[in-house]
C-alpha cells in the first residue's frame, strides 16, 4: 500500500505541477476561454491524468501485479520472447498516445505550445516508468529495459511531430481483420476443434 501511495503521489505531484506552470502563463492571445474557463479546464486536465493514472493502476494491479513478488526488485531482457513484438509495440503505441493526448489536453487548456509538449511528455514518460517499477517486483515480469525503449521511442515519435509537423504522416496504429479460417469458423464451415 505503501508504494502505491507513493506512485500515485509522485504522478499527482508532476500533473499538478504541470498544471500550476501552465496557470501561472499569462493567456495565449489565440485562447478563447476566460480566465474562470482556463482554471477549471486545467484543473478538469490535471484531474483526469491523476484519475486516469488511478483507474490504470487498479486494473494493473489486479490484471499484472496479483501474482508472486520478487524477493527483491530486478531487470529482466525480454526480447525475443512469445508475443513480446507485439508487447514492445504496445509499449510504443502507450507512449506515443499519453504524450499526444497529453498534449491535447494540455493546449485546450491554452497552455503554450513548447509547455505543452514537454509536459505531456514528462507525463507520459513518469506514467510509463511506474509500470516498469511495479514490473519489476513481481518475478512473471521484471523491469524491462526493451520496455523502456519502446516507451521512449513512441513519447519521442510525439514529441517529434508536434516539434516538426513534417513528421506527422507516421502514426502507429492497430488494424484487425477476420482470417479466412475464423470466418469459416463463424460460417460453420469448420469447428472451432480444427483451430
Amino acid at each position: 500500500m505503501q508504494h502505491i501511495g507513493k506512485s500515485l503521489f509522485a504522478l499527482a505531484l508532476c500533473a499538478g505541477a504541470a498544471t500550476n506552470v501552465a496557470i501561472a502563463q499569462v493567456p495565449m492571445a489565440s485562447c478563447p476561454l476566460s480566465p474562470s474557463q482556463i482554471t477549471a479546464v486545467r484543473a478538469g486536465v490535471g484531474t483526469a491524468f491523476i484519475g486516469g493514472n488511478a483507474y490504470l493502476y487498479h486494473y494493473f494491479k489486479n490484471a499484472w501485479w496479483s501474482g508472486v513478488r520478487a524477493p527483491h526488485f530486478f531487470f529482466r531482457s525480454d526480447w525475443d520472447q512469445e508475443f513480446r513484438d507485439q508487447d514492445k509495440f504496445g509499449h510504443l503505441l502507450g507512449g506515443y498516445h499519453l504524450a499526444r493526448i497529453g498534449y491535447a489536453s494540455l493546449r485546450d487548456a491554452c497552455v503554450g505550445e513548447k509547455k505543452a509538449i514537454w509536459w505531456s511528455a514528462a507525463y507520459a514518460a513518469a506514467f510509463q516508468l511506474q509500470i516498469e517499477i511495479f514490473d519489476g517486483q513481481f518475478t512473471q515480469y521484471g523491469f524491462s529495459y526493451a520496455d523502456m525503449i519502446a516507451n521512449t521511442t513512441g513519447q519521442t515519435l510525439a514529441v517529434m511531430q508536434e516539434l516538426h509537423p513534417g513528421l506527422k504522416w507516421l502514426k502507429p496504429t492497430v488494424s484487425y481483420h477476420k482470417t479466412r479460417v475464423l470466418k469459416n469458423m463463424e460460417s460453420g464451415l469448420i469447428t472451432s476443434g480444427e483451430l
